[in-house]
């Protein structure tokens, strides 16, 4: 939906945790997974359709975002540029400081800063102390910031990475530029757009940066995912809490019948039976060549023979849970 631009810029109403939707759809060993934010449980009468066929019921399984090995990973990009308010560097470092202290167990984290290029301070961790120790470390200084290239060349790095994990991107900046010569916002959207990785936005106002607040913001909205006005009418805790209602998605996994596998777009309609009542959904998810049932990994054979365990059981009210690896039997599965 097309919103005016004066209304995103000063009531920038966060888009995530309340209204139902489709986060992100990931290929992983053979299995679509599709997670979905605010639906707390599906029942009988729910129906997956990748093009014009229905999963048979057999092929979907649910899981919480606990359940899984790594529930998802987050990426936090900071401006660290004398151009954000001196007032708001205590903020940004108490909004990462409460993702790093609400992350999920085994949740991966990586921080970089934006100026002109990016530098990453750690790669991936699930180390808290290391990563609250960065973030009390990250100063500020005289440069420039081109956030709308920068942002092209991460999502463009984790197409060509395909980890099959939940990745999302969060940015702290006061706007977004494109250069004379880079990629036009245009192109950042539309990358956005095709891409799985959800980017939320933390947006800082001062004198004269409406506009990159609402190009900053277009980003956010491109992927379906929140953005935030830190203008004192939202509180650093409600931000804070907003950015960690990912880890209340629930992940809905299905397994495409391997012709599907042929490098093309497949488009996705859920139907989904709620407590709340009933849902439609869809997605489109980018399918990769060869990733049939035959060439999975041994990993994924063992995740999948789990599930016909489950199978032979008497059947349930609800859809079978996603099951764990046989390497990890200690692990309790809904």
């Amino acid at each position: 939906a097309i919103i005016t631009w004066l209304c995103v810029v000063f009531t920038a109403v966060p888009v995530c945790g309340a209204q139902a939707g489709v986060v992100s759809t990931v290929v992983s060993d053979g299995y679509i997974y599709i997670y979905l934010r605010g639906i707390s449980e599906l029942q009988e009468g729910t129906v997956i359709q990748i093009g014009k066929e229905a999963c048979p019921r057999e092929d979907v399984a649910v899981g919480s975002m606990d359940s899984l090995e790594t529930p998802m990973r987050t990426i936090l990009l900071v401006d660290n540029s004398k151009s954000i308010p001196e007032h708001n560097h205590q903020d940004i470092q108490a909004i990462l400081k409460s993702i790093v202290a609400g992350a999920m167990e085994r949740e991966q984290i990586k921080i970089g800063t934006i100026s002109d290029r990016l530098t990453y301070q750690c790669e991936f961790t699930s180390d808290k102390e290391a990563l609250q120790g960065i973030i009390e470390g990250i100063t500020y200084s005289n440069q420039d910031t081109y956030l709308s290239d920068i942002l092209y060349d991460v999502i463009d790095g984790l197409e060509k990475e395909n980890a099959g994990i939940l990745t999302r991107i969060v940015i702290f900046a006061d706007g977004a530029d494109d250069k004379a010569i880079g990629y036009t916002n245009e192109e950042v959207r539309g990358i956005i757009g095709k891409s799985s990785y959800p980017v939320y936005a933390v947006g800082f106002p001062k004198k004269n940066n409406s506009a990159q607040l609402e190009t900053m913001f277009s980003f956010a909205r491109a992927s379906g995912s929140g953005y935030y006005l830190a203008d004192g009418t939202i509180t650093i805790e409600e931000i804070a809490e907003g950015l960690l209602q990912d880890q209340k998605n629930l992940c809905v996994r299905v397994r495409p019948d391997e012709s599907l596998f042929d490098g093309g777009s497949k488009h996705i309609r859920l139907k989904l039976n709620t407590p709340e009542g009933e849902t439609e959904l869809t997605a489109v998810v980018e399918m990769p060549f060869g990733e049939g049932p035959e060439q999975e990994s041994e990993t994924a054979a063992a995740s999948a023979e789990a599930v016909e365990e489950t199978e032979r059981e008497p059947v349930k009210e609800t859809l079978p849970s996603i099951a764990p690896k046989k390497s990890e039997p200690q692990r309790e599965w809904p």
